[in-house]
Formats: C-alpha cells, sequence, structure tokens
C-alpha cells in the first residue's frame, strides 16, 4: 500500500540532536556558529542559577528543581571542558572523562 502524501505533509523533524548538531556545523558564518551556540547554552544556564535553587517544583511542564539542577550540572560540564588548566581542579580531565556518564 502507498502511502498518501498531503501537500500539507512535511518530512519527520529532526531529534534535538540532530538539530543542535544542524546548528553547530550549517552556517553561513562557518566554525564560528560553534562558539555563538555554546556561549548561548553557556548564558542560559548562568541565567538560571542567578537564583537559588528552588525548594518546589513549581507548574511548569519539567520541575523547576530539575531545571535548575540541569542548569548545574550543564555549566559544571561546560567549565571542565573550555576552562584553563591553571583554573580548574579538572586539569587532569580528559574528554573521555568529561563526557562519560556518571
Amino acid at each position: 500500500m502507498s502511502r498518501i502524501i498531503s501537500r500539507h505533509s512535511r518530512p519527520p523533524r529532526p531529534t534535538n540532536i540532530e538539530f543542535v548538531t544542524y546548528l553547530m556545523t550549517q552556517s553561513r558564518h562557518g566554525a564560528l556558529v560553534q562558539p555563538f551556540v555554546i556561549e548561548a547554552i553557556r548564558y542560559y544556564c548562568e541565567a538560571i542559577l542567578q537564583n537559588p535553587e528552588p525548594t518546589e517544583h513549581g507548574n511548569m511542564m519539567v520541575s523547576a528543581i530539575a531545571w535548575h539542577r540541569i542548569a548545574k550540572e550543564t555549566l559544571d560540564k561546560m567549565n571542565a571542558n573550555y576552562e584553563t588548566a591553571s583554573d580548574t581542579e579538572f586539569a587532569t580531565s580528559t574528554p573521555q572523562t568529561i563526557l562519560s556518564t556518571e
């Protein structure tokens, strides 16, 4: 049976990982987009962490507590990956240890 495609059909959306990869690799500005995306993530994490960790889950689709902890975890991983060896306790970390699951 053939699949009926209407004129309103569109290809499936990429996964979030595929989309971020696309953002990081397909820019008219070349590789300059990569630090832009990384800094946008860092900026958002820092903005969330300006406030203390919530004590209630809130009424968001995702728990406010979890969102705050995700921002902290992400920022910690970014700092471990991008800070210079003299500025961080992660001086002996390798990309494999930074990217490994805990």
